[in-house]
């Protein structure tokens, strides 16, 4: 009997060691992409620029905030306002449109659908991640559509030993591909828009 609070003791240590290692590998809140990450280093001049103006509308279909997840292939993402704040920074870095606003009546508005973003494990410390998004250009005036696009990219990253891991490589392959995919989607629209 004079075993039992030691025992206890014991019992009480194992299950917290179990339950931080449940945290730490496989639950939690989902962790997104910082929008600094997502914007193109470097992006070509724009061949021609608009004249007009651009808004960019709210982004859809992203990663709900604060989301549980469970799943370690889950456990970073693209949020919706982190995209758009990365679309904004890349489309005024690229020079295609005079000026681009947030809330103001503009010529354009620009529209982002988030259909998948994908990270797939490639190696023990390597992540290949796709993005996928829908995106729509419309006279505000018309309500005319004027572009129109899916655009698909992949990126593929290793996360480093000890102090990145899987996740370090999620957040690097999906924030690349976002890169590529905005990268892509602007070069498209400088040849469209006028």
């Amino acid at each position: 009997m004079r075993h039992a609070p030691f025992v206890r003791a014991v019992s009480f240590v194992r299950l917290t060691m179990i339950a931080a290692i449940g945290i730490a590998f496989g639950g939690g809140c989902a962790a997104t992409v910082n929008p600094e990450q997502m914007v193109p280093r470097s992006l070509a001049p724009a061949g021609r620029r608009s004249e007009k103006t651009v808004s960019v509308a709210a982004v859809t279909g992203g990663a709900e905030p604060n989301k549980l997840v469970v799943e370690l292939m889950d456990q970073v993402n693209i949020g919706n306002a982190e995209f758009r704040v990365a679309l904004i920074k890349a489309l005024e870095a690229s020079g295609v449109f005079r000026e681009v606003l947030t809330t103001e009546t503009s010529d354009y508005q620009l529209d982002a659908h988030i259909v998948s973003q994908q990270p797939q494990r490639a190696g023990f410390l390597t992540v290949t991640s796709s993005f996928v998004v829908n995106y729509s250009i419309r006279e505000t005036g018309s309500n005319r559509e004027v572009w129109r696009d899916t655009i698909i990219s992949h990126e593929t990253a290793e996360g480093a030993p000890f102090t990145e891991g899987v996740p370090g490589a999620m957040k690097k392959s999906l924030a690349g591909a976002a890169r590529q995919n905005l990268t892509e989607m602007i070069e498209k629209i400088s040849r469209q828009i006028q």
